[in-house]
């Protein structure tokens, strides 16, 4: 029993010191392509590491990405008319530009290293 509770123990200090690590990470809803032409976005809320890594690069990046500011900089991604719509649109309709989605393609540069 004493070998239980302190494993017990010694879990609940792990989570405590993790939850302010994932807590501090922020995440952004975006409208992420999927490559159906039934379903072709769904709304999904990534860590903005995860975006900057991954979704500006997604199916010929169509993702729907709002402005938003990830270690000093601004990202963003077919933040245009077409996009904020179906951004307000919860991500349900056509695709914003067409089969290579529009807008600025937003970003400051390089990814960042991680």
């Amino acid at each position: 029993m004493r070998r239980i509770l302190c494993g017990l123990g010694a879990l609940a200090a792990v989570g405590a010191l993790a939850a302010p690590a994932l807590a501090a990470t922020p995440r952004v809803a975006i409208c992420h392509a999927t490559g159906s032409t039934t379903n072709p976005y769904v709304l999904i809320s990534p860590a903005a590491p995860g975006i900057v890594r991954a979704h500006l690069d997604h199916q010929e990046d169509r993702d729907v990405v709002p402005p938003f500011t990830f270690r000093g900089t601004t990202w963003s991604q077919n933040w245009d008319a077409a996009g904020g719509d179906l951004y307000d649109a919860r991500c349900e309709g056509a695709a914003p530009g067409g089969p290579g989605g529009g807008g600025d393609g937003g970003g400051g540069g390089e990814t960042p290293g991680f």
